[in-house]
């Protein structure tokens, strides 16, 4: 005759054994920012360059500014270009493939002011922006668009995370 389980073998069985403790689930933003990005690195001429072309369209519209309001309008759109300048590129080129839509302080050695920002073509915050669709036509349009000399070449550069939320 079999043995039959008593009650207290048959609760062992059905409930299972405890195994390591399960991490809990880490929700990503909606955002991630990324580490690394690769694309066109604008100085702090080719910002000032960019803050002179959208005052001067500004001033179309609202007519001239004294020399100090265009001083305080200059220092107020190099922070605005931050913005305003992808979105006019993605404008000016809508085959281009949109990855971020502000530029990205580059990350230096030593920490301070950030003199750079990356116009990024591509970015390892997700795998999508990581391998956007992205052809050597595309990149110098995008060069031209910017008003970058012939020899500058996109380049992967580090994002310093640590400081973004400064920048939201």
């Amino acid at each position: 005759m079999a043995d039959v389980p008593t009650a207290s073998q048959s609760q062992s069985r059905s409930q299972p054994k405890p195994s390591r403790p399960r991490p809990a689930w880490v929700d990503l933003p909606p955002n991630p920012e990324p580490t690394r990005a690769f694309g066109f690195v604008l100085d702090h001429q080719c910002r000032l360059r960019w803050a002179h072309y959208f005052l001067n369209e500004l001033e179309k519209d609202e007519g001239t500014f004294t020399p100090e309001e265009r001083a305080e309008m200059l220092d107020a759109l190099e922070v605005v270009i931050m913005d305003a300048l992808p979105s006019h590129i993605y404008h000016a080129l809508p085959d281009v493939p949109r990855v971020r839509p502000d530029l990205l302080p580059v990350a230096h050695k030593t920490l301070g002011d950030f003199d750079d920002y990356v116009f990024a073509l591509r970015d390892n915050s997700t795998h999508k922006r990581l391998h956007a669709p992205l052809t050597k036509e595309h990149i110098e349009a995008i060069r031209k668009a910017l008003g970058l000399p012939d020899g500058q070449q996109p380049k992967w550069v580090r994002m310093p995370v640590y400081v973004r939320e400064l920048f939201v």
